[in-house]
């Protein structure tokens, strides 16, 4: 073969590299999502996903020598491979939806703790081990294939693994901003799929015309004197392993660390992903440059130093930016300024901080790898053997990011924080260039400066960073000349943060990555009145209600409402985070956790439903909703209310929190909320306060209504207390039924498992709470409106006169029309004077008398 036919052939598996690591990436993202669903939504359910990703790849490159290199032609064997990773990951996903039911079944003869995320590694092992064993297979094939001698290392290795990577950053973009959003996570695979058939058939087609070149007998070319492996096997198979585990514990720290700055939402992780996974093939690239000029040994221990620096001096940069307001207001998710820009000015500004703050130290990881492959490489006599040490090469890494993963998930990030966490893994990566550089030989003079240089700067920035990040996020800013931070957890899921307000020692809210989710303070008077609501609706139309059950816990108030209503015999709760249970604590409310009927649950809410075998007369979902967070997406899905509706009593009642205001796609949620039960219906609490009720049977017209009368005094307080008068006037606050809602919503989409719409449209939502919140009640108004035509034969009640006047008048209020909100909300008390939020509107638009004059 020709040098113009050889580099032909070389730049073709370049590009097959590159393609195979859009599939790969895809594929992983979109099995996260599906496998989540089985684990839960945890941190450590993530990276048992992960574990089980990276491990079969683990596993497929180290088997590459024991039974693949056995054919004839690695380009043969490697398009093959290509060809069973698209079947294989085909059926991977076809059957992964079948899968939180068989997983719930297996858990429950799992202890918890240690044995349940055991059986999540083994699960999700067994699950991806072929596809993920054949992917692994593919990096020594090509190894194999393409690397003839040293200038075969030089030339090929960081090559072929730096466009891999690139290609995976691509896949991972493209999954994580177009494929999902317009086609579904099966479509997604789908397209992987056609990438893995079109490099395997090309591989095979270009195998025909590489008979001589693909002889795995061939003898690489002979080494130069002095260009084998100085550091000995041991200590470059250690580095390999140590490098791979600070890799993903890095990548760990840093995707929680820069939800301070970017919040936690798809598009946000996705940056991540990219901006790490860019890194690392860039530095990749970069090896056959600096192996020519630097032996790899010294390379190699300069990079791991230089990657305990730049990686502190990037968390002193970020902590910098977190707690400096003039920077923050500039950079940040929770910025005003910065939520009102338009969604693709926020991916680019979050972009080029996360390649600020990343880049410099993922290129040096990116560039690690290779150089520690070509050292573990310098013993090959044949392409057998090449293929043999680069397979060596990814399991070691691969072994060692499992661990890492986890390490960071699972032990430092929940016991230190993110500050701490990443020190100690800084510590790891300096020990580790200290180790490679110390037995090299020659060069003692710069060897030392270069070591002492490391070790200052990195103890300069750990002097400098701060025990916490100084975060306080959007929910608080307003109050912050009052408040005082009295709990702080930086767990592996979100950092859960307790303020007390002015100078009541009960005025408390509690707050999850910067936004309040629990208050009892009149500061946060609409998320006070919220919790408290979820538990008096539901009630009113039904007082027969027994056994509850609340998804998301926070400050105990929704629970501490139930409770007050002697026929309730149960009152469960699924809380996802520990340290939410933990600083409810704080809360007056949370006495309740002490009544004999209260159970706390820490775990997944999918999780916990597929597994339980009760049923309940009511389920309030009331987890976090905030604009920009994509977190709980699945909860508003059309799988999870049909998961609900199973744990249901015959007339059992679901009721979903919506917040008006930040809503952005509210026609899909209406749609996808009505669509999932066979009855349904909205009630609307001006100016914000939206709850969904679904059941099985009729709502309306329950012949066991809660009558005033049999109010409890506490309760009928409580209730006066949010300016609504009683039982009645709580049902006054329907809006409409399933009939009306689903035309006002007609022609939008359905969040579901497979299309997640809602995940992404959440970010695209403006940081315009107003336009949203006119926008939304006017959608509400017309299906009011829709519902009284089609029911002109039936009077209306006192109250619901009253709100549907409150209703035109909060619409007008939102329209900036005073004039007219005045006018409304003046009728509507005029109709039912105990209407305290028509009422409030009132006074509020009402100018006040002068005060008469004493001439």
């Amino acid at each position: 073969m020709n040098s113009r036919e050889s580099r032909g052939t070389d730049l073709a598996l370049y590009f097959f590299s590159f393609l195979s690591g859009v599939a790969a990436l895809s594929y992983e993202v979109v099995w996260t999502k599906l496998l989540s669903l089985a684990f839960g939504s945890t941190t450590l359910a993530a990276s048992a996903t992960l574990a089980g990703f990276m491990g079969g790849m683990g596993v497929g490159a180290w088997a590459y020598h024991r039974v693949l290199a056995r054919w004839h032609s690695p380009i043969t064997l490697y398009g093959i491979l290509e060809l069973g990773i698209a079947l294989a990951a085909l059926c991977v996903t076809l059957g992964l939806p079948s899968l939180p039911g068989l997983f719930a079944d297996t858990a429950e003869a799992l202890p918890a703790g240690v044995g349940l995320d055991l059986g999540r590694v083994l699960c999700a092992f067994v699950v991806l081990s072929l596809p993920a064993v054949l992917m692994g297979a593919t990096f020594p094939a090509l190894c194999a294939a393409m690397i003839r001698g040293p200038s075969g290392v030089d030339r090929h290795l960081g090559w072929l693994y730096g466009l891999n990577t690139l290609g995976a950053a691509t896949g991972a973009l493209l999954a994580g901003f177009l494929w999902i959003e317009l086609s579904g996570l099966k479509a997604t695979v789908w397209f992987g799929n056609s990438l893995n058939i079109l490099v395997g058939v090309a591989s095979l087609l270009l195998s025909r015309h590489m008979r001589k070149l693909d002889n795995p007998s061939a003898s690489v070319e002979p080494k130069p004197d002095g260009t084998r492996n100085p550091l000995g096997f041991a200590l470059v198979a250690g580095a390999l392993f140590i490098s791979g585990f600070a890799t993903f514990a890095y990548e760990i720290v840093w995707f929680r660390t820069l939800r301070y700055l970017f919040a936690n939402n798809t598009y946000a992780f996705t940056i991540m992903l990219v901006v790490f996974l860019t890194g690392l093939g860039i530095g990749s690239l970069t090896f056959r440059r600096i192996s020519r000029r630097v032996p790899a040994e010294f390379a190699l221990a300069g990079c791991h130093m230089a990657i305990a620096v730049l990686s502190l001096g990037g968390m002193a940069l970020a902590s910098i930016a977190i707690a400096t307001p003039s920077i923050e207001g500039q950079i940040s998710a929770f910025s005003p300024l910065v939520g009102n820009l338009a969604w693709w000015q926020r991916l680019l500004l979050f972009s080029a901080s996360g390649f600020a703050i990343l880049l410099p130290a993922t290129w040096l990881m990116g560039l690690a790898f290779p150089l520690a492959s070509a050292l573990l490489l310098g013993d090959a006599k044949t392409a057998d053997q090449v293929g043999r040490n680069a397979g060596l090469a990814v399991f070691l890494s691969n072994a060692g990011s499992i661990l890492g993963a986890f390490a960071s998930a699972v032990w430092l990030i929940p016991s230190l924080g993110t500050v701490a966490s990443l020190q100690i893994i800084a510590c790891v990566s300096l020990a580790l260039g200290v180790a490679l550089v110390t037995p090299a030989r020659g060069r003692d003079a710069l060897r030392f400066t270069c070591s002492a240089i490391a070790v200052l700067m990195s103890g300069f920035f750990m002097l400098i960073l701060p025990e916490r990040i100084g975060f306080v996020g959007a929910g608080n800013q307003r109050s912050m000349d009052t408040a005082q931070l009295i709990y702080e957890n930086e767990g592996d899921l979100a950092t859960v943060q307790v303020w007390r307000f002015g100078l009541g020692r009960s005025a408390m809210g509690m707050a999850i990555d910067g936004t309040i989710i629990g208050s009892n303070t009149p500061i946060f008077k609409r998320m006070d009145k919220k919790q408290k609501l979820l538990a008096h609706l539901p009630m009113a139309l039904d007082s027969n209600i027994q056994r509850t059950l609340n998804i998301g816990l926070g400050s105990a108030s929704t629970l501490k409402s139930l409770s007050a209503y002697s026929g309730v015999t149960a009152l469960d709760a699924i809380e996802i985070n520990g340290a939410v249970v933990e600083a409810a604590l704080l809360f007056p409310e949370s006495s309740v956790l002490s009544d004999v009927r209260a159970k706390v649950h820490v775990d997944d809410a999918i999780h916990f439903l597929l597994r339980s075998q009760g049923r309940y007369d009511l389920i309030v979902s009331d987890g976090k909703l905030a604009r920009g967070f994509s977190g709980n997406a699945k909860l508003l899905s059309t799988e999870f209310y049909a998961l609900s509706s199973q744990r249901l009593t015959p007339s059992g009642l679901f009721v979903q929190w919506i917040p008006l205001d930040s809503a952005g796609d509210f026609r899909t949620v209406l749609r996808t909320f009505m669509e999932s039960f066979e009855y349904a219906a909205a009630y609307f609490d001006p100016p914000t306060l939206l709850l969904l009720v679904g059941s099985n049977q009729p709502i309306q017209g329950r012949k066991n209504l809660t009558n005033d009368d049999s109010l409890q005094l506490r309760t009928k307080d409580e209730i006066a207390a949010l300016g609504i008068s009683g039982a009645s006037a709580l049902r006054a606050r329907r809006v409409a039924g399933k009939r009306a809602l689903l035309s006002v919503a007609e022609g939008a989409q359905v969040n579901s498992w497979n299309h997640p719409v809602l995940e992404f449209s959440s970010f695209r939502t403006p940081d315009r709470p107003g336009e949203i919140l006119s926008d939304n009640c006017s959608l509400l108004l017309e299906a009011r409106t829709f519902e009284a035509q089609q029911l002109q034969t039936i009077p209306p009640s006192r109250e619901l006169q009253a709100m549907a006047e409150y209703h035109e008048a909060a619409c007008a209020f939102f329209r900036n029309d005073d004039t007219a909100a005045r006018r409304l909300s003046g009728a509507a008390v005029r109709i039912d004077p105990l209407n305290g939020g028509a009422m409030e509107l009132y006074k509020k638009l009402t100018p006040p008398m002068p005060e008469p004059s004493n001439r």
